[in-house]
């Protein structure tokens, strides 16, 4: 369970100023968290090798933009807590939408604008989510009730814990964040259920916006002073990020494709689809000393992006190895706000 995990390995870290810097759960704690997450990417070339050469007929001057946001509000009301631990919680999901906009000029053609909206059938319905040998069960509070489908995939919301020192600091002292945040970012409230709506068929939203598997790199945390809010405490740091993320979608685009072939059509075979990324950024996030959790967190990226895609043609018994290469440039930005009731 990833919430025991990071609060049991960020213990609390003194700043010197006689406060501490540390991870606190309660029974009855009612907290609503707000995540927003923005990217938009710029196409800056497209290659095409047939058997090694290049085919410049094939994706050779397409142009694309591509624009994406979401936006997830839930209130969470703890029920047990051991040791700062969270065992249950009760969450109502207030919004939970997406919208993503493309534009793209192909080489030969007309140009095509796709905008789709995301929605999801928790929002305005409660449940409520155990822990239990190591596993989140959820169930449907009273007065709510959905589909089966709907409970699966739910968690506990990360207490970004991860953020913390391991040791003691003072005003400017740093430390490192794992890239691993980036991750945590991509689905901090488990799965969301957000369905398309204006798709086209065999294509699966769900399986293209995933967690990146593998991050190298890390975020360079700098305490920087205590400031003071409606009477309340926080701890100010900024970030410095420098992170490299690798996803392969190699499954995810070969079902897709298998589901949309058209029938009686010699269809490349994709062997691999690899996504690869840099993150550099800044970012910086107020802790509440008093409540002990995140209040609000802000991370701004410019992103390199490269998607190698290998596919085998068969034309008339004879293989054709095809790999397309894109590149694109763009930013990303996520926002995350912990309110606690008082």
């Amino acid at each position: 369970m990833k919430l025991i995990a990071t609060t049991l390995l960020c213990s609390s870290a003194l700043l010197g100023f006689g406060e501490t810097l540390e991870t606190k759960a309660g029974e009855g704690d009612v907290l609503t968290r707000t995540y927003t997450y923005a990217s938009e990417s710029v196409l800056d070339s497209m290659t095409m090798l047939m058997n090694g050469d290049e085919h410049g007929g094939m994706g050779g001057g397409m142009e694309r933009e591509s624009k994406s946001s979401s936006r997830l509000v839930v209130r969470d009301e703890l029920g047990k807590v051991e040791d700062d631990v969270v065992i249950s919680a009760e969450r109502t999901y207030l919004e939970l939408s997406g919208e993503r906009e493309d534009n793209v000029v192909p080489p030969r053609g007309d140009p095509m604008d796709m905008e789709t909206t995301e929605s999801s059938e928790l929002v305005d319905k409660t449940v409520v989510l155990t822990s239990k040998d190591d596993k989140i069960v959820a169930t449907w509070a009273k007065g709510s009730d959905g589909e089966k489908e709907l409970l699966e995939g739910l968690k506990f919301a990360e207490d970004f814990g991860i953020l913390l020192p391991a040791e003691a600091v003072e005003a400017d002292s740093t430390w490192t964040i794992p890239g691993s945040l980036l991750s945590l970012l991509a689905e901090p409230i488990g799965d969301t259920h957000l369905v398309a709506g204006d798709m086209p068929e065999g294509m699966d939203m769900e399986a293209l916006i995933q967690p990146t598997e593998e991050l190298k790199g890390e975020l360079e945390a700098k305490f920087v002073e205590i400031v003071e809010e409606d009477g309340r405490k926080f701890a100010r740091v900024e970030l410095q990020i420098e992170v490299a993320g690798t996803l392969d979608m190699t499954d995810a685009m070969a079902a897709m494709q298998e589901e949309d072939a058209p029938e009686g059509r010699a269809m490349p075979k994709i062997e691999s689809m690899i996504h690869e990324v840099d993150y550099s950024g800044e970012g910086s996030f107020l802790w509440d000393l008093e409540g002990g959790h995140l209040y609000i967190l802000e991370i701004n990226c410019e992103t390199q992006s490269k998607e190698t895609m290998t596919m085998v043609l068969d034309m008339g018994g004879q293989e054709v190895e095809m790999e397309q290469i894109s590149e694109s440039t763009g930013t990303e930005s996520w926002t995350v706000k912990y309110e606690m009731a008082r």
